[in-house]
Parts: structure tokens; C-alpha cells; sequence
């Protein structure tokens, strides 16, 4: 994390490939909390190429500045631990509308409180 004008603000993200975590991304580089939300098979851009050293160099430069967590959208204590995340002031990110995370962030698509 780094100082910026939203320092002390927890970005939860609940996105996959690219324009999710792209914009989780910058608001890391501004100075927000990003915590990446990701099943346990992982974000799909994991598997974009190039490669160093075993991992997606696209990957890595999309998610730089985050922390990031393995959740299992199954699993009924899931959206509890997931609830303690709202402990600071707290928006969420997602860009699965309708899909395993549906309910889990604002409701809607996009970044918001």
C-alpha cells in the first residue's frame, strides 16, 4: 500500500481477468486497501502468458500493491469471515454480475460502497 487520497479506504475485490483487477490496481496505487477475493481455483489470469518463474507476468502487474485471499463462494462460513473485511470504510469492486460472487459485494457491477 502506498499514501494517497484514499488511504484508510479497504477495496474489497470480487473481480477476475482484467478490467476488475485492473481498477483494483489503481486504487491501490492511490493509496487503497485492495483485498482480491478469489476462489480457490484462482483469478483466470493466472494462467495468461508470459511466464516468469511459473507465474503470469500479466497477473502480477494487474494485482500489484493488493492483498489477496482464497474463498470458497461455497462454503456457508465463507460470507461471514468475508463480512469482518467491512470492519474499515469499505467499497467493493466485482465484475461478475449474476455469477459465484452475485451477492456477495453492492449488488450491482462495478466499483461503489
Amino acid at each position: 500500500m502506498s499514501d494517497g487520497p484514499l488511504t484508510g479506504v479497504r477495496v474489497v475485490e470480487f473481480a477476475n481477468l482484467v478490467a476488475g483487477p485492473y481498477a483494483g490496481m489503481l486504487l491501490a496505487d492511490m493509496g487503497a486497501d485492495v483485498v482480491k477475493v478469489e476462489t480457490p481455483s484462482g483469478d483466470l489470469s493466472r494462467g495468461f502468458g508470459p511466464f516468469i518463474d511459473g507465474e503470469s507476468a500479466f497477473f502480477l502487474a494487474v494485482n500489484r500493491g493488493k492483498r489477496s485471499v482464497a474463498v470458497d463462494p461455497k462454503n456457508p462460513e465463507a460470507k461471514r469471515w468475508l463480512d469482518r473485511l467491512g470492519d474499515a470504510p469499505t467499497w467493493s469492486c466485482t465484475t461478475s454480475a449474476g455469477g459465484r460472487w452475485s451477492g456477495w459485494a453492492t449488488g450491482r457491477t462495478g466499483c461503489g460502497r
